[in-house]
Parts: C-alpha cells; structure tokens; sequence
C-alpha cells in the first residue's frame, strides 16, 4: 500500500511566503512534518489498536474452530454406542467416531499443530478478513458435539501463543517511514519491524518535485487499510485547510529554535 501526501502547492506556497519574512522555512519542511503526522495517522488507524486487543482478536478466531479435547466425552459416547468403554482413545476409539468425523467434528488426539494449521488455513478468508466459520451442534444419542477440531487443551493454548506472536505486523509496515521521521513507535510494533514496510525520501532542491511515500508491504494490507488511507488523508487534508497557517507557523518556529540552537 503506497500512501502519499498530497497537499495543495498553491496554499502552501501562499502560507509560505507569508511567513518567509519572519522564519526560515521551505515547502520540503512542510511536506517533511505532514508526512510524519500523516505516517503517526496511518500507525495509530492500523488495527490492533493496543497488543491485548490483537491478542484477543486472535484468540476469538482460533476459537470459532478449535475445542478443547474432553477425552471423558468420548469415552462416553463409545460406551453408549458400542457397549463398552475403551481403556484408551487410540486407534480403536478413533475408529468408533467415524461417524462424528464425517459431519464435521474432527479429533486430533495428539494436537498436531500442522493438522491445526491446515484447518485454520482453510477458513481463514485472508488475514484482512479473519476467520469465516461457525460451529453447529452435531447429536448422536445422549451426547452433543459441536462442528470443528477437538484438540488437546495444551496444544490449542500452544497454538493461539504462536499466531498471537504475529500481533502488530500490519501496523509494522509503518516502522520505516516512523524511524526516519522522528515518531515514536510501540514496543510490541518494534518485534514486527522486518522488511513489513518501505520508505521513500523524494525531497529535491525543486520542491515542487518533492514527495515522501511510506508503504506498507504487508501482502493484505491494500484491502484492510484502504478505509484507513482515506481517513488519514482527509484528516491532514483538513487540518491544512483550516489550520494552514498556524500549522506552518509552529513547524516554523521548531525549525527555527533548531538552527538557533
């Protein structure tokens, strides 16, 4: 996703040479501290809001499809149907639900992550979507299951800590443009930076050449942050619109104190 500020040259030219007689200041600077508030706007809309939040969002997700394994439940269900009750749930009870499995109630008795895995991957629409499936209540004799994959209590709270450290990847794809223009960035956003995000510098001599992109290179984030793209947008657009002067009179002044200092 390339996000590119694009401010109307004829008022800030305008608001420039109103102040060129009291500070020291050019249209690159400008651009310069729009795009860093604009990059600020586009972090803080990128969804999770905070870690705990992401965090719970995953949680949610991986819930809709996994269960915790209740081996009594099943041990249950073979001596209801069968007429005995296995010393185990191996090979034999496995066989024994064969018929829960073809309607959609899985069991992976040993929480094998790759078989989990797979499973969230199917229903998993797109990160940018999140998972799509709902459990339904399946009922053979006296005993309910509900449709998805029965695992291991331990093995599924394994597995939501491992997707969980995915957290804040999305709003990772700012982390380049944040470092080079000064902003402050989360801790927990930090952990994601890899190569999530792109940042290009185009100030020239020729400001009316200049431009600053930042790009978020997370492979869904075109269709999860367009809303955001545009909010971000309309919000410096309008900050510069009604406050042009004053926004360009306090970036002066900091650029000032700067040189003096």
């Amino acid at each position: 996703m390339s996000v590119e500020l694009i401010l109307d040259r004829t008022k800030i030219d305008n608001a420039i040479r109103k102040l060129g007689s009291r500070y020291s200041i050019t249209a690159n600077e400008v651009i310069k501290d729009q795009h860093r508030l604009y990059t600020e706007d586009m972090m803080a809309g990128t969804p999770p809001h905070t870690l705990a939040i992401g965090r719970a969002a995953v949680a949610k997700d991986i819930n809709k499809i996994f269960i915790p394994l209740d081996k009594q439940n099943v041990i249950d269900y073979y001596a209801e149907n069968f007429g005995t009750k296995p010393k185990g749930v191996g090979a034999k009870v496995r066989k024994g639900v064969k018929n829960l499995e073809a309607q959609g109630v899985i069991f992976n008795w040993n929480g094998d992550q790759a078989r989990m895995k797979g499973l969230h991957q199917k229903y998993r629409t797109g990160p940018e979507k999140g998972v799509r499936y709902k459990s339904r209540d399946v009922t053979i004799g006296n005993l309910k299951f509900g449709t998805g994959m029965y695992v291991p209590k331990g093995a599924l709270n394994r597995y939501i800590k491992l997707a969980q450290k995915s957290v804040g990847k999305l709003k990772a794809g700012w982390v380049p443009a944040a470092l080079r223009l000064g902003s402050k960035i989360p801790g927990w956003v930090m952990k994601q930076a890899s190569k999530n995000g792109t940042f290009i510098d185009g100030l020239s001599k020729n400001s009316s050449q200049s431009f600053m992109t930042s790009i978020d290179n997370v492979p869904w984030a075109q269709k999860k942050l367009k809303s955001v793209e545009v909010w971000a947008t309309r919000k410096r657009q309008k900050a510069l619109e009604k406050h042009m002067d004053r926004a360009l009179e306090i970036v002066a002044k900091r650029w000032s104190a700067s040189a003096n200092g």
